[in-house]
């Protein structure tokens, strides 16, 4: 008996196994050509938004970093900034648009920005000079209440005194300075005023604070003048007290109130700019006939400034004397 045998050619099944691998393996190589050219294609778009937001991060720094930036420029980097996808969450992003809205006379919104960002735990001494900065530009005009204002000048201080331990500039010392002038920490100044004399003889800063320590404004009209020109326009407000001070000493009361007024307006939390108004008011009282109305209304003024330095002033204070002295005269 014959057995039957295949009539296929020999090796047919593999050909057919063969051509069907083909056929599959082209599709899934197809596949992998066009996720390739989409890979390709998000790398490079990804390497052109990194390369953008790099160099606007370098032209923000550029105009942050003029002696006079320009408004309309630093509006158009700020638009440009919060279109960046993490323009909420990235440090770096926040620290410019914080730093762009200080320049443009907006401290509340800076802090808002960057506030808790440069009280975190973690937060570096740059991030904490700029806090620093924010927050002595904030209670300038400060309207708040003693605690909130004395919380802030106590951050300021911390703040200035880590970023001047780690970069030694003149100007965190100073920022320490003025928080403990206008916190009444006498003996916190003095510190600080030492550290300047030491380390900075030669900045306006020292130069500054050493005024502001035993200012005659007979002797030293043309240090105060020095200063003026050597701070940026407006000067801090521990100079414009100076400069109102000096106004009042040359005769020109008016001209006095005038400047007093103005300081007012835009560094009314500063104890400093209070006293030396209250007592430019204290002179147009002098000034006015007794009984008149303009002297009873500069009185009053007076002792409205006067209220609020006795309200944040320590009770030890010294000045306390001085200005119950003041009161009595009506």
């Amino acid at each position: 008996m014959s057995t039957p045998h295949s009539e296929g050619r020999p090796g047919a099944s593999g050909a057919r196994g063969a051509g069907g691998a083909k056929r599959l393996l082209l599709p899934a190589v197809f596949l992998l050509l066009i996720a390739g050219f989409y890979g390709v294609q998000w790398w490079q778009e990804s390497a052109d938004r990194a390369a953008d937001r790099l160099q606007l991060m370098a032209d923000t720094r550029e105009e942050l970093g003029k002696e006079k930036p320009d408004r309309d420029r630093l509006g158009e980097l700020m638009a440009r900034l919060t279109q960046l996808p993490d323009a909420a969450t990235a440090p770096d992003l926040l620290a410019a648009q914080a730093e762009i809205e200080l320049l443009r006379g907006r401290p509340e919104r800076a802090e808002r920005l960057f506030g808790a960002l440069a009280a975190s735990p973690g937060a570096t001494a740059a991030q904490q000079r700029l806090g620093a900065r924010i927050l002595i530009a904030r209670q300038d005009s400060f309207g708040g209440d003693a605690a909130s204002m004395q919380s802030m000048l106590q951050q300021v201080v911390t703040f200035s005194e880590r970023a001047y331990a780690d970069g030694g500039d003149a100007r965190d010392a100073f920022r320490s300075w003025q928080g403990c002038k206008r916190l009444w920490d006498h003996a916190g100044a003095q510190r600080f005023a030492q550290q300047l004399a030491g380390d900075h003889a030669e900045s306006k800063e020292h130069r500054l604070v050493a005024l502001a320590a035993n200012f005659d404004p007979s002797r030293d009209a043309s240090a105060l003048d020095d200063l003026l020109v050597d701070f940026d326009d407006p000067p801090p407000a521990e100079l414009a007290a100076l400069r109102t001070f000096g106004t009042l000493n040359r005769g020109d009361v008016p001209g006095a109130l005038r400047q007093a007024e103005k300081d007012l307006n835009r560094c009314g939390g500063v104890g400093g700019v209070r006293y030396v108004l209250a007592i430019v008011l204290h002179a147009c009282t002098l000034g006015s006939p007794e009984g008149s109305l303009d002297r009873t209304e500069f009185a009053r003024r007076r002792d409205d400034q006067l209220t609020w330095l006795e309200e944040r002033a320590p009770a030890g204070e010294a000045l306390r004397q001085q200005w119950r002295q003041m009161r009595a005269l009506r």
